[in-house]
């Protein structure tokens, strides 16, 4: 014992001898290095340590917390979950995440991607069969830095079963005739929103699903309609990217959908390891959305509609 003290005593006096040798320049970056990697790290356990609001610089890569959109000052609010998967009852995880955060005005942005999943629309490759469209279109689709799309034979089969082979044959030729012309986005004109939202294999940051095709979400104006009755506040469903900014695929009544798309154009959430596919988006000083009596009094013509994905019925309680 007296040996094995002895050496460590040694080592640690080299280790000490060689950081007073160092210069005092050296000797204080490695200090700053430290005391920043400290903080890296209690941001990360911040953001691992369960479900609610977490670190926004952590959640998404140093993005301020408040943006100025349509000339005001819009506070978001990241909102960790779990994983949300095929089947999960989208009203009841809402409410058990946001239900201690979500404050009268906010308006709740989710993903699509997330309630695409909830739908069970990832779609593993193993379980996709590309035809003889898709073996062959998928080809001519442009090769681009950001991203895979439906230039995979994979995706360009869900994007035929999604809207069919008419409809995207029409738009390859719209789309080849437009850059002939030099004009691009022709092809999703033509193929549809849904053909557009697909999310190519080998693309989620969340490993659950790097093996699927995620397709856009079915219906997402009645989701959102029916999220916003059951939770009391407006919702919009966004689908969001670092290349294209922010475009709302579907609103609740009380959703200004300009001023969603400006607070997230530079795609906030996360949903790799982040895990944060809802945004809350408040306005400083108020103003930001409708309280739930106004928006129940708006929609409340498809009070008692049925949803596959929400969860419970509308007219639920506020969230929290």
């Amino acid at each position: 014992m007296a040996a094995t003290r002895g050496t460590g005593d040694t080592r640690n006096q080299r280790a000490v001898t060689r950081v007073q040798n160092q210069p005092m320049r050296a000797r204080v970056a490695r200090a700053a290095a430290g005391r920043r990697g400290q903080g890296r790290s209690r941001a990360r356990r911040e953001l691992t340590a369960g479900p609610g609001v977490v670190d926004w610089g952590v959640a998404r890569r140093e993005k301020p917390a408040v943006v100025e959109a349509l000339g005001r000052q819009v506070r978001r609010v990241a909102v960790r979950t779990r994983v949300l998967d095929r089947g999960d009852d989208l009203v009841a995880e809402l409410r058990k995440y946001c239900g201690q955060v979500l404050a009268a005005g906010d308006v709740l942005t989710i993903a699509e991607s997330a309630v695409a999943c909830v739908q069970g629309r990832a779609v593993p490759v193993s379980d996709i069969r590309p035809g003889f469209w898709a073996s062959v279109l998928w080809r001519f689709v442009k090769r681009v830095p950001y991203g895979i799309g439906l230039r995979s034979p994979w995706s360009m089969q869900c994007a035929i079963d999604e809207v069919g082979a008419p409809r995207i044959l029409r738009a390859s030729i719209a789309g080849a005739w437009g850059k002939l012309r030099g004009r691009s986005g022709d092809f999703y004109r033509v193929a549809g929103d849904q053909a557009k939202m697909i999310d190519a294999a080998h693309t989620s940051g969340v490993k659950e699903f790097y093996e699927c095709v995620i397709l856009g979400p079915k219906d997402p104006e009645g989701v959102a309609g029916q999220l916003a009755l059951a939770l009391g506040c407006p919702v919009a469903i966004v689908d969001a990217n670092d290349i294209f900014g922010c475009a709302v695929v579907g609103a609740s009544a009380g959703v200004d959908r300009g001023l969603v798309e400006a607070a997230m154009r530079d795609n906030p959430a996360g949903q790799g390891d982040e895990l944060t596919p809802v945004v809350l988006l408040r306005v400083e000083g108020g103003g930001g959305g409708r309280g739930a009596d106004d928006v129940g009094g708006e929609v409340s013509g498809v009070r008692g509609a049925e949803s596959t994905t929400a969860g419970p019925p509308a007219g639920s309680r506020r969230a929290g």
